[in-house]
């Protein structure tokens, strides 16, 4: 969702327009400039560069899981090209920057989603082909960060146990089947 001028946090955001379109950012402060609100945006984590840019406000929203996926794989191929033409060193450490922002920020969605359990939300069975495995691992991340609680084939199911035993229980435990 879009920022308002009166609502937002600090934290990661998607630019989705703009000189910096489809970049993963961190918002860091907020500011007026020329008439606008805008954000304080860097494009590395916290603490780790001090170049800043300012973003309006209406040109960012919060990202959701299957947007931070994409970005990391695009970072990924830009700095890791088939090609081996790898690019000017200022576009790689900018690379660099982003692709550690955006894979903490993944990192911490989904640690929090798999170990810190709220038992508020309801309780959905995902139920998915392999093929789609990317796909419904940002999906229960992001509806375990809403405060639902994603039944995960491979957050629930431990090596040695009964597969079909362990999805039977996940269904019949489950609020909805998705």
């Amino acid at each position: 969702m879009p920022f308002s001028a009166a609502e937002f946090e600090f934290g990661p955001v998607l630019v989705i327009k703009g000189n910096h379109n489809n970049r993963i950012g961190y918002l860091d402060d907020e500011t007026s400039h020329g008439g606008r609100r805008c954000g304080v945006v860097k494009f590395a984590p916290p603490l780790v560069t001090v170049s800043h840019y300012l973003v309006p406000l209406s040109y960012l929203e919060y990202p959701n899981t299957q947007q931070l996926l994409t970005r990391y794989s695009e970072l990924w191929r830009q700095l890791f090209p088939d090609n081996k033409d790898r690019g000017d060193l200022e576009h790689r450490v900018r690379a660099l920057e982003e692709y550690a922002l955006v894979s903490d920020t993944l990192n911490e969605r989904m640690f929090d989603a798999q170990f810190t359990r709220n038992t508020q939300g309801a309780k959905l069975f995902i139920s998915h082909s392999s093929a789609d495995k990317q796909f419904v691992r940002g999906l229960a991340v992001d509806l375990a960060n809403r405060g639902h609680q994603p039944w995960l084939d491979e957050w629930e199911i431990l090596a040695g146990e009964s597969i079909t035993e362990r999805v039977a229980q996940g269904v019949e435990d489950s609020d909805f089947l998705l």
